[in-house]
């Protein structure tokens, strides 16, 4: 498939499936002035994706239940997504997901599939 005809196709795809806003976070190491570092979330990108649940299970954990939600982002192919990010959705400053791999690159999908896991504040 030609570059041009797979961005118009995948434009096409976004443009109607993706109707969640959705932030990329990335890790930043910035000087504290006393010699030291403070870890901050800089937001990278801004778009349209689209939020799927894979499942949800509980785990018993240090005596106490704790709740395990898997899902993916299917986000634009041009986004650049790392592992290690954080998606969080516009709407939900307190409610984030960790990145833990994108097949973008990977595959000629006209988007790209980002594993995500749900983190509570």
């Amino acid at each position: 498939m030609s570059p041009l005809l797979r961005g118009i196709l995948s434009r096409g795809l976004v443009r109607n499936l993706c109707q969640d806003k959705v932030i990329v976070l990335r890790m930043t190491l910035t000087e504290d002035g006393r010699g030291g570092q403070t870890q901050d979330w800089r937001q990278v990108a801004e778009f349209d994706g689209r939020m799927v649940n894979k499942g949800n299970n509980e785990i018993l954990l240090d005596a106490g239940i704790k709740v395990v939600c898997d899902w993916y982002l299917c986000a634009p192919i041009d986004i650049e997504i790392q592992a290690n990010d954080r998606i969080r959705l516009h709407d939900e400053p307190n409610h984030y997901f960790d990145v833990i791999g994108t097949d973008a690159g990977q595959t000629n999908l006209l988007i790209q599939h980002v594993s995500l896991k749900e983190h509570f504040a």
